[in-house]
């Protein structure tokens, strides 16, 4: 997904509305793929191609606004079983799959069964290539923005000092006031000391005499 920092308004409009039009002719060459060179699986692609268009020159917002991350998965399990559909029916109804004939419509002439027998697949197969196509993009791009992460993350773990990384020396606890001088613990200057203060007097006796 684009930085909206460097996103350049120009593109950003333009790219806005070249989607737009990319959406109106993959909607035409859905709807005459039966009848001219096209179909389900050219409009989906061209479908996709305008969702991640949006989602590469907008902000995260913007793109995600279009087709929702979580929504693509889901409506490509849609567009699947409106293909598998048709053909489950055919088959039920006495065809073969997706012998569009069989297909059990509100319409008395064949023609017309199997006209709409086939909008029904390509619009399925549309929403499923789309679908799928938007979800993987989108997965690619998670991938890449947490290896980018990792990247910056270890990059600047590396251009910091020793001292920032290290942990933080452990300075010993604040003595309270008023507490007075610490009494020795071991038996080795404050014995000494303790032999010190003893002979002293004898010392200055042996002055006076």
């Amino acid at each position: 997904m684009s930085d909206p920092r460097n996103i350049s308004p120009i593109v950003s409009h333009v790219c806005r509305v070249v989607a737009r039009i990319i959406q109106i002719f993959a909607v035409y060459v859905v709807f005459h793929g039966h009848y001219s060179p096209g179909g389900g699986f050219q409009g989906g692609a061209l479908l996709a191609a305008a969702v991640i268009i949006l989602r590469i020159t907008q902000t995260p917002e913007a793109g995600h606004r279009e087709l929702p991350p979580s929504w693509a998965l889901p409506l490509g399990a849609i567009g699947a079983f409106m293909f598998l559909g048709v053909g489950v029916v055919d088959l039920i109804a006495g065809g073969h799959f997706l012998e569009y004939e069989y297909t059990p419509l509100p319409a008395a002439d064949p023609a017309r069964i199997h006209y709409w027998g086939i909008l029904i697949v390509e619009v399925g197969i549309a929403l499923a290539v789309m679908a799928i196509l938007v979800a993987i993009f989108d997965a690619l791009m998670g991938k890449t923005e947490d290896y980018r992460a990792v990247s910056e993350g270890a990059g600047s773990l590396s251009m910091a000092g020793p001292g920032e990384t290290g942990p933080a020396p452990h300075s010993p606890p604040a003595k309270p006031e008023g507490t007075g001088p610490e009494k020795p613990h071991s038996d080795g200057p404050g014995v000494s000391n303790a032999n010190e203060g003893q002979d002293a007097p004898d010392e200055i006796r042996s002055d006076h005499d």
